[in-house]
């Protein structure tokens, strides 16, 4: 993927159900790949809060959280700053910071 997420309050958060076509079951077939992407302002930029995996109802979810949540280092993805700047009224898209040592 290669991308860069800044100021996020949640991160990324997959839906596990029992329907066979969620996104948490793309992932564990390895169809959903999140790698090589840096996040800055995310979740606060605790690493192992960024990735959530969630479900309506009351199904225990704890198996998938920690797979998805592991796969945040496994998959290459890193808090760094990218030294993007947002102003009030501006956006300075051209990243400053190291944004070359996690890439595929």
């Amino acid at each position: 993927m290669n991308s860069i997420f800044i100021q996020q309050d949640f991160g990324i958060a997959i839906e596990h159900t029992d329907s066979p076509q969620d996104s948490y079951k793309q992932f564990d077939l390895g169809n959903l790949e999140l790698k090589n992407n840096i996040f800055y302002a995310v979740q606060e930029n605790i690493a192992d809060s960024i990735f959530r995996v969630f479900r309506d109802g009351e199904l225990d979810i704890s198996e998938q959280m920690n797979a998805f949540r592991s796969y945040f280092t496994e998959g290459a993805n890193v808090v760094s700053d990218p030294e993007i700047g947002i102003g009030t009224d501006s956006y300075d898209v051209i990243p400053r910071g190291d944004i070359t040592s996690s890439l595929a």
